[in-house]
């Protein structure tokens, strides 16, 4: 394998579009299923429920991201894309470098969510909100130096282009 320069917008934007559906299909549909089996809990969810259910899932997709990352850098949709994920010095990422970069990844998720939790009348606003957020993101990748996501700069890591040969 040899690694080259930062991925595209458009490689970096199908890989998450392949990991919203691996994650948020296949991942939130067993583990929601385990949890909700476990607690013997039905729909519809009571608020308390779903916030805990939310929390739940929040945690297993960070054990999901954080395991594949520091296993090779990269998760199957990654690979798919030839992303692969590192230090800024191209060393493999750690436990807590890998959290914390899944913790930064979730900047512009979590005001949105903070606002249907306290007023889910303004859903509008909160779905402006991530989309501004995602904008600015794609805007920092843009004007970087090095093309990366201003959470990987945050981080101390970088994804870069991986070509197998």
């Amino acid at each position: 394998m040899t690694e080259l320069a930062s991925p595209s917008i458009w490689r970096r934007f199908m890989g998450m579009v392949y990991e919203a559906c691996l994650v948020y299909f296949a991942i939130s549909f067993i583990a929601s299923y385990v949890f909700l089996s476990f607690f013997q809990w039905k729909w519809p969810l009571n608020n308390s429920q779903s916030a805990i259910l939310s929390a739940y899932l929040f945690f297993i997709y960070g054990l999901y991201f954080t395991y594949f990352w520091r296993r090779g850098g990269q998760t199957l949709p990654m690979k798919t894309v030839e992303v692969k994920l590192t230090t800024t010095q191209g060393q493999s990422v750690g436990l807590v470098r890998s959290w914390w970069r899944y913790l930064l990844c979730w900047w512009g998720l979590l005001p949105g969510a903070l606002i249907v939790t306290i007023a889910p009348h303004l859903s509008l606003l909160a779905f402006l909100v991530f989309v501004g957020a995602f904008c600015v993101s794609v805007a920092w990748a843009k004007f970087d130096s090095d093309g990366q996501f201003l959470h990987d700069r945050l981080a101390g890591t970088r994804l870069q282009l991986v070509y197998r040969g």
